[in-house]
């Protein structure tokens, strides 16, 4: 047969549109052709052809093995730019056609050639930002949805993709989806996707597919160390306005510092701090200013003469050091709601801006606490650098700011997770089921996969990690001492001894002296150190410090378990605190105290399943159950400060994670997939009012009794903002 004969016969008796035919070679049109008359007779049959830089898969339509071929390890491997083509006709028993071809065997269908070229896609991702890009039309008598997407899995894009369709009860007869690779670190990869259907589906159904896309195909997973989860170790009281206030002062002093020696100006004079968002509303009450400028000074979160050194008294009379400048501070500045609106759109409320006057004029950084004291320098002088600045690498300025610049590098200032350095490959897995799907395919079990996530993240060895580890739980376990201890009152008499009382009664009486009682006597004590500003392990987060230890010491306690599994559990949980994370950050400023307490509450009961000796999805299960159960949750601190409701609510919690984990190891799931449940926190979080997201605005904070409060902490306010 020519190439005239077999177009005719895919058309007549598979139902090829003319595009499919156009779109392939000779040689390709006949394998379809032999195959799909083979399945015919065969229905049960299955095909594959695997070349070095080409294969491709026929068999009956069935989107679980579709993704099941689309997501094999070895055709994901094949180099970029990549080319993977479906063809699909929903029958009985219809077939599927997937072919994937890598660099070196590309070839681009030519009912396809209008697909934007590399460049193009490249000048989407800085034009667009990075959010995903819909558009629907007609095409050759059909309807064409087109989709670009930046830095996201393919193993995402499969899962969502088919069941958004399978979900609508529809599937395109033909699929392209181009992958090519970024050229800077923020656009790692790019996707471009093009699905055609020969029967048009209803504007309804359209409407549908197009939100459905928005919502689930976002990005790809931003992996951080499970030690940007679990830690760092700090001086309370939180782990966003404290902990993050210091390192943004730290990178400040940092950038500056280069720029000083780098010759960018000859001298630093001055420096002011503005603050922004709930840095502003609540930041004198979690001692952000402070904070930030105890890092100006150089010092750690977790060294105890930030405080001293951040005072405004102690501003007044000492200037600041940087770089051999002694710079005098010009004081601390409450950011305007024009502020507010200028970075409405970074998905952060915990901002501010460090200038220096210099001999050649300001220098602004602005930086962003995205909680759990993880923080990104965004901003110099308004210009948004070409990376933001953690504070874990040590870019050039000219990296960082263009060709203008000189290539001084800045010194980071965390020195991160244990190891020898970052591999260049990625884990295999995106949300939480593709973990729970990873694991049951390779045969691994969670905390594999956790100690194999980090040493591809960090080069780290599982040794290391446990070590690092086992510093933060004795961190720990220091803490609950400590706080069982003490019977003072916190300075504004909020906290302060009630874990002490917990665990006397707990003592005394059976009924409460069991994994209950003691886990929320102890979560209480690690709280109530941290609204003391003693040294605590932010678990996320400094608000929520206090229930993973608690969860696990009394558990240690009642089953008598070996340090190693305990180790163990905080390792996995500060895995799944990584997952949630890129969707939902754990800042209460950001997404209410569901991202805080409830994802503390959530990690501790994976650690929990994991030591009663749960799978991947029982795990997962317990995670799942726990923060669909805190979601709503707000953040509403009495004065800004981190006591009430922050300090009790540690403690009832704890209740939270011991019960989801019961319920997963008994076999219970959450009727909601736990990919599901993320995204709805998500929602959840976004639409809460600025009044429930750490402002003090409305909820605890605004009864008469947080009233009064907030009145007699005026004058601490007033210390720090004169004006």
């Amino acid at each position: 047969m020519d190439r005239t004969d077999v177009a005719r016969s895919l058309k007549d008796v598979f139902g090829f549109t003319d595009g499919c035919t156009r779109g392939f070679d000779s040689a390709d049109l006949l394998s379809f052709n032999r195959y799909l008359g083979q399945l015919r007779e065969d229905p049960a049959a299955a095909f594959s052809v695997v070349g070095e830089n080409r294969q491709f898969t026929v068999h009956r339509f069935d989107t679980a093995l579709a993704r099941r071929d689309l997501g094999r390890p070895r055709a994901r491997r094949l180099p970029l730019p990549r080319v993977t083509t479906m063809i699909a006709e929903n029958g009985s028993p219809g077939f599927m056609i997937i072919s994937t071809s890598g660099k070196g065997a590309l070839a681009t269908p030519n009912a396809f050639e209008d697909t934007p070229s590399d460049d193009r896609l490249k000048e989407l991702a800085v034009k667009e930002g990075l959010k995903p890009l819909i558009s629907i039309g007609e095409k050759d008598g059909g309807t064409e949805i087109l989709l670009t997407l930046f830095n996201l899995s393919f193993q995402t894009l499969a899962r969502n993709v088919f069941e958004t369709f399978a979900a609508h009860r529809l599937f395109p007869f033909l699929t392209l989806i181009r992958e090519i690779a970024g050229e800077e670190k923020r656009v790692r990869s790019i996707t471009h996707c093009r699905f055609f259907f020969k029967s048009p589906p209803g504007k309804e159904t359209l409407a549908s597919i197009e939100s459905d896309f928005a919502r689930y195909l976002e990005a790809d997973l931003r992996f951080m160390s499970i030690f940007d989860i679990i830690g760092p170790s700090m001086v309370g009281p939180s782990s966003s306005h404290t902990a993050g206030a210091c390192r943004i002062g730290q990178i400040s002093r940092s950038i500056l510092a280069a720029m000083r020696k780098g010759g960018v100006f000859g001298r630093i004079d001055a420096v002011s701090v503005k603050l922004i968002g709930s840095f502003r509303d609540t930041g004198v009450g979690h001692r952000t200013p402070s904070a930030i400028a105890g890092g100006l000074w150089g010092y750690r979160p977790d060294d105890e003469r930030v405080m001293e050194f951040g005072d405004p008294l102690f501003l007044e009379k000492n200037p600041i050091e940087i770089a051999g400048d002694k710079a005098s501070f010009k004081g601390f500045i409450k950011g305007s709601a024009e502020d507010d609106k200028k970075y409405s759109s970074e998905r952060s409320a915990n901002i501010a801006e460090v200038t220096a006057i210099t001999d050649k004029g300001e220098f602004t950084v602005t930086g962003f606490s995205l909680g759990g004291g993880n923080v990104e320098a965004r901003y110099i002088n308004g210009k948004r650098l070409s990376e933001p600045l953690t504070g874990k690498e040590e870019p050039s300025l000219r990296d960082l700011l263009g060709a203008d610049f000189p290539e001084t590098r800045i010194e980071r200032i965390v020195s991160g997770s244990p190891g020898t350095g970052p591999s260049e490959e990625r884990p295999e897995f995106n949300t939480f089921e593709e973990v729970a799907e990873y694991c049951a395919s390779e045969k691994k079990d969670i905390l594999e996969v956790a100690l194999e996530s980090e040493a591809k993240l960090c080069g780290a060895s599982g040794e290391e990690i446990f070590s690092e580890m086992r510093g933060y739980w004795l961190i720990m376990k220091e803490g609950i001492r400590k706080g069982l201890e003490n019977r003072e009152l916190s300075p504004f008499r909020l906290s302060g001894g009630d874990s002490a009382k917990m665990a006397d009664y707990s003592r005394n009486n059976r009924n409460f002296d069991n994994l209950y009682g003691r886990a929320a006597a102890y979560a209480a004590a690690v709280n109530e150190m941290n609204a003391c500003s003693r040294v605590i392990v932010a678990a996320p987060t400094a608000g929520s410090c206090g229930i993973i230890p608690g969860v696990l010491k009394a558990y240690e306690e009642i089953a008598g378990t070996p340090e190693k599994k305990i180790l163990e559990a905080l390792v996995i949980a500060g895995f799944l605190g990584m997952i949630l994370f890129d969707d939902v950050s754990t800042a209460g400023a950001d997404y209410g105290c569901q991202a805080e307490v409830g994802a503390a509450a959530a990690m501790a009961a994976g650690g929990i399943a994991h030591i009663e000796g749960g799978d991947a999805s029982q795990v997962i299960q317990a995670f799942t159950l726990a923060l669909k159960n805190c979601m709503g949750l707000v953040c509403d601190p009495v004065a800004g400060l981190v006591e009430v409701p922050c300090v009790k609510r540690n403690g009832i919690y704890t209740s939270v994670a011991l019960t989801s984990a019961m319920m997963a190891m008994s076999g219970v799931v959450s009727f909601v997939s736990p990919d599901e449940v993320v995204l709805a926190v998500r929602e959840v979080g976004e639409k809460l009012h600025r009044d429930y997201k750490e402002t003090a605005g409305g909820g605890l904070a605004r009864t008469r009794d947080g009233l009064r409060v907030a009145s007699e902490f005026r004058k601490e306010v007033e210390r720090f903002f004169r004006d």
